[in-house]
């Protein structure tokens, strides 16, 4: 018995309607299982129930047997003290608390449907991609975009949250953090990491001491490069000659030679498309006299949003969080929703579903789900998985309760 799928039966109140007893026989009324808990300690806290003629307030601990609370030692945890109910799939050892009283014992196994166990053994056997694959025919679509945009909301968060290393790294130079998220956006998925090393070692000053002069800081990242070692780390696995690296890296060049816009005016701007334009206007030096090469075909549209998503936006919503302008921070949340959806392996993946996405939001909600909940089957965690797993039992409970 996998204690994770008794957590989300005592959370969800999955066990079958009834009159329960502790193995004491004091008969139990649960008014709130608790808020679970990640962290350290009791599962659940705070917890509201009735055991005999006495009300409690306190945590709860789960086990799938008895005996597991001395083996994880909780009798020498005055943490454990607050427990007011020890949960158990079987075993009838009583639990004795650090100050020697003992925990009220209920056993679940006799209460539990064994159709929500078969339901979740078939999500975790479930080959491919997607353990609910088979079942997505039971679950409307609006339940699916609306976990879409959650996710991509979770996502938005973990581009911040670099973005906010980016500026801590940097001491607080915004241009140097957008610079930095620039390079890493040329180098797509597979090396952007690499061109993420590279940005880091060439400070945005140096850039524009050298605007207008495409050989001086082609030189300067080739260096670059060769220093660090970098290049060997720049894949070039099954990629187009357009996607190769160097040609990338010298596309970079090439436009930072050109000019970059500063932070604020990139913040200031009202559309992904004024973005670029903006980019466009920094090529009004005379490209000949400065022998630069064209800057046209250098912020592809799928680097350009490539850019936005992983670095503008987060900064954007940064900059709202920093200064308390939560208008910018809805900001950045609108724009997601207003740049046009990502195609790639992973929204192939969801239209092969009849999931479809229309806005950056639910594609990158697309990609966070991927990573965080199916390919790790944290189905129990998941919208759609926790529906699948309980909406049977809900509707048979609600008859017979």
């Amino acid at each position: 018995m996998n204690e994770a799928i008794m957590h989300f039966i005592w959370s969800n109140r999955l066990m079958r309607p009834g009159e329960w007893y502790t193995q004491s026989g004091d008969r139990i009324w649960l008014e709130s299982p608790g808020q679970h808990n990640h962290d350290a300690g009791p599962d659940f806290l705070g917890a509201r129930l009735r055991i005999g003629k006495l009300w409690w307030t306190g945590a709860v601990e789960i086990h799938w047997h008895a005996m597991e609370w001395y083996r994880h030692r909780h009798q020498l945890d005055p943490t454990y003290n607050q427990v007011v109910l020890h949960v158990v799939w079987e075993g009838s050892q009583p639990a004795t608390r650090f100050d020697g009283s003992e925990a009220d014992t209920f056993v679940m196994k006799p209460w539990v449907d064994g159709s929500i166990l078969d339901h979740y053994r078939q999500l975790m056997s479930e080959g491919g991609n997607f353990p609910c694959a088979p079942q997505q025919g039971q679950v409307d679509r609006s339940r699916y975009l609306a976990m879409l945009d959650r996710g991509g909301l979770a996502r938005l968060e973990l581009h911040t949250r670099r973005f906010r290393e980016y500026l801590q790294r940097c001491e607080g130079d915004w241009n140097q953090a957008i610079w930095i998220g620039l390079a890493r956006s040329f180098g797509l998925k597979v090396n952007s990491d690499a061109m993420e090393q590279i940005a880091f070692s060439i400070s945005i000053a140096e850039i524009r001491a050298c605007q207008g002069h495409f050989n001086l800081i082609w030189s300067k990242m080739k260096e670059q490069v060769e220093i660090d070692s970098t290049w060997i780390r720049l894949r070039r696995l099954r990629m187009r000659p357009a996607s190769f690296p160097e040609h990338k890296l010298r596309q970079l060049a090439v436009l930072v030679a050109h000019g970059l816009p500063d932070v604020y005016e990139l913040l200031s701007t009202s559309s992904p498309a004024e973005v670029r334009a903006l980019f466009k206007s920094m090529s009004s030096i005379d490209a000949a006299s400065h022998n630069l090469p064209s800057s046209d075909d250098c912020f592809s549209p799928t680097t350009l949003q490539v850019f936005i998503i992983n670095t503008l936006i987060p900064a954007l919503f940064c900059y709202g969080e920093e200064h308390h302008l939560p208008q910018e921070q809805d900001r950045a949340v609108q724009w997601l929703e207003q740049l046009g959806p990502e195609k790639n392996r992973i929204t192939n993946i969801f239209a092969s579903l009849n999931v479809h996405a229309n806005n950056a939001l639910r594609t990158q909600g697309m990609i966070h789900q991927l990573d965080a909940y199916c390919q790790p089957r944290r189905c129990l965690e998941c919208a759609v998985g926790a529906y699948l797993l309980t909406r049977t039992l809900n509707k048979r409970y609600a008859k017979t309760a």
